[in-house]
């Protein structure tokens, strides 16, 4: 492919096509952006309107930007970028400039980013460069572009570095205009190529970065530094999504690569600290485990929307430092090296930077990608212990003592006895938890309540419960789950509080609603819903100070391939919203699959609201998780909704 360019390009120069710029004195700045259209170009124009953006900001004489296309099936520019050939272009004088084309290759290959960065960085000489990777980004797992020409095809981690080998130094910033990308995995591999990173920890909108902003600031301050310009990108993407409504869970950070070092050794320490505790069992286990499962998460994490499985360092440090003398350290670190950042309403408690932990493991593979990535020994032993005990429900037969090569050795063969997970038949599955429910029985007061068996309680990470609304038609329809229960540690009991109302859009219908996270602050919750006729899941907060409820957006969830789908889309007046229920069998609980309620004609600035549950009989059972994240189901209790909203509890036969 890079001898096919180079025909191109050695043609072009002889038709005078190819500009100036190439061949004049070095410039301040060059952005090399490697855009993989994908499905957001293909459904929405998103990366073509990009490129308006660098089109309008590009005013002088030099290039500032230089551009290959590729990665999706159609273009909204037709008559300038080619749907069936990757391209190169500058920017330069408000106009996108074609300079050569090339025979298709997956944009999610190594040799493919390659190629472009050595053929960028030759010609085009700067005192800085920069790389821009756009597409759908998946975090440390599944990495970032994701061809959809090539059967999603996406570039690891390891395919970056392999692609960057030998242009040390070489990048004043590397950044992804792309979802979940600002890992810590990804940072050590950026490390030896660059100055700083620029990414965000959460989901990005398909509208990305404000390239116009971008491109002015460069022009007046080309003698900016990556640290500038990365506060630059990070104030304009978050005042663009201000302005579009879609900031609430916006993020975007700037990291200095040179102060990775301190903050790879004391994750390194604190992990240790960590898998120790994982052996030891008892208060030790239980306060790091629920510390790392309490952390702020980013992009998918439930059955409905697929697991990312990428977890705020910083939420997760500040969970285990009573437990862990090496938070402190880690936390000052990682301080020290996030050099700037924004956050939305939603993720104001991050910190900058996630790292890989499986809140439910997607099977053993993941461990090697995460194997080869890490690069603090400690931590990557604490993950393969959270994932053995995922495997058997516990770590005490785990040692911290001993040889290290010899007990990953152990973890490996549990892990890789970790399928990959299969989607749910039905309300229970079949798990390795040692949570052991002693029996169930409604209190003096008609509350329903779980006596656990000895030991139990020790690694009980968290109770919520699942409510199911009897149609009356033989079926049982999910409406999700929440945490209204109360936990009695000293006399090992879990307890509904619920108090018989439920969220319900604006013309009464009861919205499914999943728990995704659970902070002092906030709880999100995920919906499942058909949005003007397309699947997909409505973010929720409710904000515990303002006792209120916020809808954020839709989110269409992972892939198949494990891209995490970039836009959360932003609701409009008018918007028809249709809830799904998961239906089951009253009598076998088989699932039958998604049903649909009735279309709710969206009203500007509209919310949920708690609504007393109609007349019906409704069944109520607990989810116990344990702090490998597994779960254990309680029975289900049938309660009745009387026509005066009355609430009667008793226990089924």
């Amino acid at each position: 492919m890079k001898r096919i360019f180079g025909l191109l390009l050695a043609l072009a120069l002889l038709l005078g096509a190819l500009s100036p710029a190439i061949l004049a004195e070095e410039a301040g700045w060059v952005i090399l952006v490697y855009l993989a259209g994908t499905d957001l170009e293909t459904e929405s124009g998103a990366a073509s309107l990009d490129l308006i953006e660098m089109a309008q900001a590009s005013t002088g004489p030099e290039p500032l930007f230089v551009v290959q296309t590729g990665g999706t099936r159609e273009w909204a520019l037709p008559d300038l970028i080619p749907n069936d050939r990757l391209a190169r272009f500058e920017v330069r004088g408000k106009d996108l400039v074609p300079l050569a084309e090339a025979e298709l290759a997956s944009m999610g290959a190594a040799g493919t980013l390659r190629d472009f960065v050595t053929w960028g960085m030759e010609t085009y000489p700067a005192a800085r460069h920069g790389l821009i990777v756009w597409d759908h980004g998946s975090g440390s797992i599944n990495g970032v572009v994701f061809d959809e020409l090539f059967d999603n095809d996406s570039l690891s981690l390891m395919e970056i570095a392999e692609a960057l080998a030998g242009f040390e130094n070489a990048f004043e910033f590397i950044g992804f205009d792309a979802c979940l990308m600002a890992t810590l995995e990804t940072a050590q591999t950026l490390a030896p190529f660059a100055r700083y990173m620029v990414a965000s920890e959460e989901l990005e909108p398909g509208s990305g970065w404000d390239y116009l902003a971008i491109g002015q600031f460069l022009n007046a301050n080309p003698g900016a530094d990556g640290a500038q310009l990365g506060q630059v990108i990070a104030d304009s993407f978050l005042l663009s999504n201000q302005l579009l409504g879609e900031d609430a869970l916006a993020t975007l950070s700037v990291v200095d690569l040179s102060r990775l070092a301190p903050l790879t050794m004391a994750l390194d320490a604190a992990g240790w600290q960590m898998f120790e505790a994982m052996t030891q069992g008892g208060a030790a286990l239980h306060s790091v485990a629920r510390g790392v499962r309490a952390a702020d998460n980013f992009g998918g994490n439930t059955p409905e929307e697929g697991y990312t499985n990428m977890v705020d360092i910083a939420s997760m440090m500040r969970g285990v430092r009573d437990s862990v003398p090496g938070a402190d350290e880690v936390l000052a670190a990682l301080d020290a090296a996030v050099i700037y950042q924004v956050r939305g309403s939603g993720r104001q408690g991050v910190g900058g930077l996630s790292a890989y932990f499986p809140l439910q493991a997607q099977g053993s593979s993941e461990y090697q990608v995460f194997k080869q990535a890490a690069q603090s020994e400690g931590y990557r032993y604490f993950v393969g212990s959270m994932m053995y005990g995922a495997a058997l429900g516990q770590t005490e037969s785990l040692t911290a003592q001993g040889d290290a090569a010899a007990q990953e050795q152990v973890m490996e063969q549990a892990i890789a006895a970790l399928a990959d997970l299969p989607s749910d038949t039905g309300i229970q599955t079949a798990e390795q938890t040692q949570l052991r429910i002693d029996h169930a029985y409604l209190d003096a007061d008609g509350g329903y309540t779980l006596a656990l068996a000895p030991g139990s309680m020790d690694i009980l990470l968290s109770a919520t419960f699942t409510l199911l609304m009897d149609g009356g038609d033989g079926l049982l329809y999910n409406l999700g789950e929440d945490d209204e229960v109360d936990v009695d540690t000293e006399n090992s009991l879990v307890r509904d509080r619920f108090d018989g109302t439920w969220p319900a859009l604006p013309d009464g219908q009861l919205l499914p609603l999943y728990l995704l996270n659970q902070r002092a602050d906030y709880n999100l919750y995920s919906a499942p819903v058909m949005l003007n006729g397309r699947q997909t899941n409505l973010r929720v907060l409710y904000n515990w100070e303002k006792h209120a409820f916020e809808v954020v957006g839709g989110w269409d969830g992972l892939t198949a391939s494990g891209a995490s789908s970039r836009e959360i889309i932003p609701l409009r007046a008018g918007d028809s919203i249709v809830p799904l229920y998961e239906a089951y069998d009253a009598q076998t609980l088989e699932s039958l699959g998604l049903m649909e309620g009735e279309p709710y004609p969206a009203q500007e600035g509209f919310s949920l609201e708690y609504k007393q549950l109609p007349a019906a009989d409704y069944h109520y059972g607990f989810t116990l998780r344990d702090i490998y994240g597994l779960s254990a189901y309680s029975d289900f209790t049938l309660f009745t909704v009387d026509n005066e909203g009355g609430l009667w509890f008793y226990p089924e036969e």
